[in-house]
């Protein structure tokens, strides 16, 4: 079963798995069906589980454990030799040996067919909600109006949480904070969508259109540095770090943008995201890469208020705002970057 199409891949953003009040447990059950009597080991792996393995007995096999969280894609493996044996062999029996499924603090029960990867799963709220998801997006076409369908119509369900978090960069800071604030108190007082739910409030402070919020931070020499000082120019704010390789990497395609259109009234005002261990790194970084226009940084990380206000999850990333203030362009990157700068930057008379 498929489900790399909805399921959460914004696992990038690398939330903490805290705050659970109770402990969670599960207990799952298998049934191979066959008559032919068959041998192994079955294995469970899933992330907020303990990786556990069992010996096929009588085609049947059984796990029980705590979870970290209400619910998560889990999956079983068969394998009736050493899989690096079955991949050296040249067999690819092995691709349907694996099987995923929403695992959920309860008594679930999953009977395979061969191919074993073709299981069907009982006792799981979430693989029900998940199969009527995918029918809805086979009905219709249409993978974010089947989540905002099942988000508001399930909103206690874990799955409409892993839903959200995988699907908001698509449906836009606005509309995904919006669809947060439906989720019910069952749901959101859990940390991990806690967190969430500040990031989406984030992104919808930048969302096109939106006056971005204002901050102060310190320069490399102290200054505190304001972003409304900028209004009368285009400035692209551009949350980055020392450590960060991609960010390094538009280094060059920056800095060709601003030397070309600094004349116009473009500014660029960069944020690191370092910390008082990459300090120096970060003062180093600026020099190495030539960077000529002003940095700040509060040395917090993504623990930064304004990265929460801004709603960055990933860097690099950055956004245009025009003289007003407003957000007019989100993440300008690459070889191109000068070019789509060009495109929305128009010259003004003010200076900053």
């Amino acid at each position: 079963m498929n489900y790399k199409i909805i399921l959460p891949t914004l696992l990038s953003i690398g939330f903490s798995i805290q705050g659970y009040s109770q402990q969670m447990t599960y207990t799952l059950d298998g049934t191979i069906a066959t008559d032919s009597v068959l041998k192994g080991t079955v294995y469970i792996i899933g992330k907020g589980i303990k990786k556990d393995s069992v010996k096929l007995v009588n085609n049947r096999y059984h796990f029980e454990g705590t979870m970290e969280q209400p619910g998560l894609q889990a999956y079983v493996e068969w394998y009736d030799i050493p899989l690096e044996q079955l991949i050296k062999s040249g067999s690819t029996d092995w691709k349907d040996r694996s099987m995923g499924f929403f695992l959920e603090p309860s008594h679930v029960t999953i009977t395979h067919p061969l191919p074993f990867s073709k299981g069907k799963v009982t006792g799981s709220h979430m693989q029900a909600e998940m199969e009527a998801v995918k029918a809805d997006v086979s009905a219709n076409n249409d993978i974010d109006g089947a989540v905002k369908r099942t988000i508001l119509s399930h909103p206690a369900s874990w799955l409409s949480y892993l839903l959200l978090k995988d699907r908001a960069k698509t449906l836009g800071g606005i509309l995904s904070d919006s669809l947060y604030k439906t989720l019910a108190p069952s749901l959101t007082k859990y940390e991990e969508v806690q967190q969430l739910g500040t990031l989406l409030h984030g992104a919808a402070n930048v969302g096109i259109g939106q006056t971005a919020p204002d901050f102060i931070m310190q320069d490399t020499t102290g200054k505190s540095i304001s972003l409304s000082s900028y209004r009368g120019k285009y400035v692209l704010v551009d949350f980055w770090a020392s450590w960060c390789a991609p960010c390094r990497a538009e280094s060059p395609n920056l800095s060709a943008a601003y030397r070309k259109l600094k004349d116009r009234g473009f500014e660029i005002l960069g944020i690191s995201l370092d910390i008082p261990a990459s300090q120096k790194a970060w003062l180093a970084a600026i020099q190495k890469d030539g960077l000529t226009w002003t940095q700040v940084s509060d040395l917090k990380g993504f623990d930064s208020q304004t990265v929460k206000d801004w709603g960055v999850a990933s860097i690099p990333s950055n956004f245009l705002l025009d003289p007003q203030g407003k957000v007019i362009a989100v993440n300008i990157r690459g070889l191109n970057a000068f070019w789509d700068l060009a495109r929305l930057v128009q010259p003004v008379t003010t200076t900053h």
